[in-house]
């Protein structure tokens, strides 16, 4: 899922893989030329923190911050954390984009969907658009492509549109991407968003150990029983 040439142990152990994630998602924010602040809304926040959350964790691996296995942890907590929220029953990650400026943090938890879902699921989100790109170009292509387009040094800065995004992404991959975004963003979603794990051939698996990602993320989070990995699928 996520090409790495770092080594089998994880540069800097002696920090957490929550601080070594975090650092490596920090970059991507710094520099990207896009703006969230004029006009003032959190519309796309989904795009903004869902892109470079999922960048984030690739960044976090090619860099050798992360092994492969932490950054499939990462992924895996992400899933079952949003498939844990009862919320998304009602509520749609565009709703909790909308919300955002309003409350940036939120205690609603599982049972009424986190208003700053757009991180983790956003990076499921982008997840898949990254693997939807390599399926339909052979591997020629990837969301690299888009980033360099759209993010990059000869982007033209400004805020973020989705009418840009969407074109954007067409000129890497044709695709109905507009449905695509509709129905995983304006719409409720019960089920988990894990098309994109599929798609790269992982599954979502209880296990009978947390690995020390999970633990982790527990510590942060309080007791919840974070038992899950990815799996290749057909295991």
């Amino acid at each position: 899922m996520v090409e790495s040439s770092a080594p089998t142990g994880p540069r800097y152990p002696h920090t957490s893989s929550s601080t070594r994630g975090t650092a490596s998602t920090e970059n991507p924010q710094a520099w990207s030329p896009r703006d969230l602040s004029t006009p003032l809304t959190t519309e796309l926040v989904w795009v903004y923190e869902g892109l470079t959350t999922y960048l984030g964790y690739v960044l976090a691996t090619r860099s050798g911050f992360w092994t492969p296995a932490q950054a499939r942890d990462a992924f895996a907590v992400n899933a079952e954390l949003m498939r844990s929220e009862g919320g998304r029953r009602w509520r749609s990650l565009q709703d909790t984009a909308d919300a955002a400026r309003f409350v940036d943090r939120s205690h609603w938890r599982a049972r009424r969907r986190g208003t700053r879902s757009f991180y983790r699921e956003g990076s499921l989100l982008w997840l898949e658009v990254d693997v939807i790109i390599r399926e339909l170009t052979g591997g020629q292509r990837s969301l690299d492509g888009f980033c360099r387009l759209y993010a990059g040094p000869e982007a033209p800065g400004g805020t973020y549109e989705l009418d840009e995004i969407l074109t954007v992404l067409n000129r890497v991959a044709a695709y109905d991407w507009r449905s695509f975004f509709d129905k995983r963003v304006s719409n409720t979603r019960p089920e988990a968003p894990v098309e994109g794990l599929e798609l790269a051939g992982w599954r979502l698996v209880r296990d009978d150990e947390p690995s020390e990602f999970f633990l982790g993320v527990e510590s942060r989070r309080g007791p919840e029983p974070l038992l899950f990995s990815l799996w290749p699928d057909g295991q």
